[in-house]
């Protein structure tokens, strides 16, 4: 049965520890977090606390979009025009009314 297990940020790799069902996430955070089906092997409360509570609050950032101080770093529509690209197919934000 699929299930889905959210992380605090983009999950680079995800590799299978052989064919027990438990796997290994690497995420751009900097953690590699081992994910298993024993619960012999299962990190602490206070470690599963934390990871829950990390999601959480990623979930809640992404949703939320870009804080005012985000917005406020950003250049101004105005120089769209003069702002150069540093490769091919960069996205690029702009602060239109701030």
């Amino acid at each position: 049965e699929a299930q889905v297990i959210g992380h605090p940020g983009c999950v680079w790799n995800v590799i299978p520890l052989g064919t027990t069902g438990d796997f290994v996430s690497s995420c751009h955070d900097g953690n590699i977090r081992i994910f298993t089906r024993h619960a012999s092997l299962a990190a602490s409360p206070e470690v599963l606390k934390a990871f829950n509570d990390a999601v959480t609050e990623a979930k809640a950032v992404r949703s939320t979009g870009p804080s005012a101080e985000e917005i406020a770093k950003l250049p101004k529509w105005e120089m769209n025009a003069l702002t150069q690209g540093r490769s091919e197919g960069q996205v690029q934000v702009f602060q239109k009314d701030g």
